[in-house]
């Protein structure tokens, strides 16, 4: 889960190196690189799904504590039982989802045409594999104890 999380921090440092330069570039008058704002919308897209399994991993994400707190602790477990059930459900249907539409674009041949060409999978391929990361994530907190607790 790790590289995840390091392979989304590179991701967003070549974001914002890469616009400040286009920037000075840009405003410089040295020449003017078409491709590069598509770069960064690609680069973002992946970057922040890159991150998904990591900040799962590490429970950084937006959580309301307010009605755990306020439960018995076996009633808060229980709840974190049903978000885990919960979070196993919908990314287990996203992973589904994107298997299909992954693969469907992959049999057809199907490309991406703007400043740069390429396979749409290409882009769809860093979804697959991080929706697939988190559905593991919440199926290993649901069947090891105490996992990452």
């Amino acid at each position: 889960m790790r590289c995840f999380g390091a392979a989304a921090a590179v991701g967003f440092a070549a974001i914002a190196i890469v616009v400040s330069a286009d920037v000075v570039i840009r405003n410089l008058a040295i020449a003017r690189i078409p491709w590069i704002s598509e770069f960064t919308e690609y680069l973002l897209m992946v970057s922040t799904f890159l991150g998904a399994p990591w900040l799962l991993h590490a429970h950084g994400h937006v959580q309301v504590d307010i009605l755990p707190r306020a439960l018995s602790q076996s009633n808060a477990r229980r709840l974190a039982v049903v978000a885990n059930v919960a979070g196993l459900a919908i990314t287990g249907l996203l992973f589904w989802r994107a298997c299909l539409v992954t693969f469907d674009t992959w049999q057809l041949g199907s490309l991406v045409f703007k400043n740069l060409v390429f396979p749409e999978w290409y882009l769809l391929a860093p979804i697959l594999i991080c929706l697939g990361m988190c559905f593991l994530e919440f199926a290993l907190r649901l069947t090891l104890k105490d996992y990452n607790q």
